[in-house]
């Protein structure tokens, strides 16, 4: 009887907590660098900058898990352009093979839970700064335990975005 009331409790949970990650991205064909070492800026409001801060230590989590050395910024920003007050000082300091953007365009709430969620993301060649990848990201979630911003689902998202980058050929992997 406990055995089975676990499994059935795991199920719930698991189902309750899955996500569904959505990402259609474009990379610059001519582009043929793979990256080895990311520096994140990440764009927040003032709302947003606790959930941006998890999307990124997510998307930096999963770039550990394979290797690739990453740091991220959080900056106030509304677009995924590069801005004039970007941290150039950290950025040279930490010499990265390309900058990433990551900005929040929308998102959807059911009872203060954060349910829905989308992203821009852009990576540029800090030698060149011309956009070389452009993703949009769309996280949906199952209503309840605490929403897209549950641990599972910020998990899934950062593997989500770093396996579009695998697969877009835009990552150096030993």
């Amino acid at each position: 009887m406990k055995t089975t009331f676990l499994i059935i409790t795991s199920c719930l949970l698991f189902s309750c907590s899955s996500s569904v990650n959505t990402i259609e991205s474009n990379k610059d064909e001519s582009y043929q660098k793979r990256s080895s070492k990311l520096f994140m800026v990440v764009y927040t409001t003032a709302e947003s900058e606790s959930l941006m801060e998890k999307v990124a230590e997510s998307v930096s989590s999963s770039l550990d898990s394979i290797k690739i050395e990453s740091t991220y910024y959080l900056q106030e920003s509304s677009s995924l352009a590069l801005s004039p007050e970007l941290p150039r000082k950290e950025i040279v300091f930490f010499g990265p093979d390309a900058l990433m953007i990551i900005g929040i365009e929308g998102g959807r709430y059911y009872n203060n839970d954060l349910t829905d969620l989308q992203l821009g993301i852009a990576i540029y060649d800090p030698v060149s700064q011309k956009i070389v990848w452009k993703a949009q990201v769309e996280s949906k979630k199952g209503l309840g335990l605490g929403g897209i911003e549950n641990k599972i689902a910020m998990e899934r998202l950062g593997n989500s975005i770093v396996n579009k980058m695998i697969e877009d050929d835009l990552l150096k992997i030993d």
